[in-house]
């Protein structure tokens, strides 16, 4: 049996990331995030107990101040779950360190 986790916070920033990036209309938009979370093998991450020690340290670290805390949030969330590897063209995110390796898929 699958676990899935449902964090509503993710799907709203999926939604923002989504729209902010793609001149889709919203009703499109929120039927693709949907049609997502229907997919068997779909298993969102949400924050876990490690996520905010992660966070502390990219604050510490790096400057990380309005739309980059965003960023270091995902980071923080897709580390703690032991993700190895993400894929982005933002480059703020090669900037947080620790062990998820950040590659550009451009």
């Amino acid at each position: 049996m699958t676990h899935r986790v449902r964090e509503p916070r993710l799907m709203s920033e999926s939604l923002r990331i989504f729209k902010e990036h793609n001149a889709t209309p919203p009703s499109a938009a929120v039927e693709q995030i949907s049609a997502w979370l229907q997919a068997p093998t779909l298993l969102t991450l949400g924050e876990s107990e490690e996520t905010w020690d992660i966070l502390k340290r990219i604050v510490a670290k790096v400057d990380v101040c309005g739309a980059k805390i965003h960023n270091a949030r995902i980071f923080a969330v897709y580390e703690s779950h032991g993700a190895k590897l993400l894929w982005t063209a933002d480059r703020d995110f090669s900037k947080f360190g620790g062990r998820l390796q950040i590659q550009n898929p451009l």
